[in-house]
């Protein structure tokens, strides 16, 4: 069940939104209704996110008891991202940052902007930092000699 203070931002990002598409001239037939079905949408994005940080929590407790969970490990692990990252050209490094950087709403405002400011489309941007992220995937594992780096991050 979320808490109070999440069902107020999540009304108010509702109402956010209802606003956009009234702005953007979407023909409404009945504003209630479709308020409605935004706040539905919203509440799938939220379990969804809530699902996605759980699984991440899970995959990375993992590695950690896999590890002895020594704060060693995890300094070994940011040290090869960092050095993968490095491995990457300078543009490539910012787009899988900028890419990942947001969450929720901001995150698909965040990727539109990326994806007009290299003037590519959403598909093409998506594509491009799908491959980047399995070249980076690829050198964190020949890094850390693992077969297998939890997969944390949503596609």
């Amino acid at each position: 069940m979320q808490a109070p203070a999440d069902a107020e931002a999540a009304a108010d990002e509702t109402l956010d939104r209802l606003a956009r598409r009234i702005e953007d001239g979407t023909p409404i037939d009945s504003v209630p209704l479709y308020a409605l079905g935004i706040a539905r949408n919203l509440l799938r994005e939220l379990r969804a996110r809530g699902w996605r940080a759980d699984a991440a929590v899970q995959a990375l407790a993992a590695s950690a008891d896999a590890g002895g969970g020594e704060e060693d490990d995890r300094a070994t692990e940011l040290a090869a991202l960092r050095n993968c990252l490095q491995s990457l050209d300078e543009s490539g490094a910012r787009l899988i940052l900028d890419y990942y950087s947001a969450d929720g709403t901001d995150r698909i405002r965040a990727r539109r902007a990326l994806a007009q400011r290299l003037q590519l489309g959403m598909n093409a941007l998506r594509n491009r930092a799908l491959r980047l992220r399995d070249a980076l995937e690829a050198c964190l594992r020949r890094r850390l000699g693992h077969d297998a780096v939890p997969d944390v991050t949503d596609r």
